[in-house]
């Protein structure tokens, strides 16, 4: 389906937030294409994710950088 068509739009809004969110996650870290013999190992990956997106949100929301504690440590 087109995500041009009105369709595709009427379609995605019934989809919850949590599945986009959980969509995008297995799409970004190639998830759902990795060859994972359980569904542990996948879950595992799918936190990881997770914990990663949020401290990438953590980073960017607090400009949180390393070369600063390196500074103030060598200081």
């Amino acid at each position: 389906m087109p995500r041009h068509t009105k369709a595709f739009k009427d379609k995605f809004k019934t989809r919850t937030s949590v599945e986009r969110t959980n969509k995008r996650l297995f799409i970004d870290y190639s998830i759902e294409r990795v060859r994972l013999r359980s569904n542990m190992m996948r879950f595992a990956m799918a936190t990881f994710a997770a914990v990663n997106i949020h401290l990438d949100a953590w980073v960017k929301h607090t400009n949180f950088s390393f070369v600063d504690t390196f500074i103030v440590g060598a200081a």
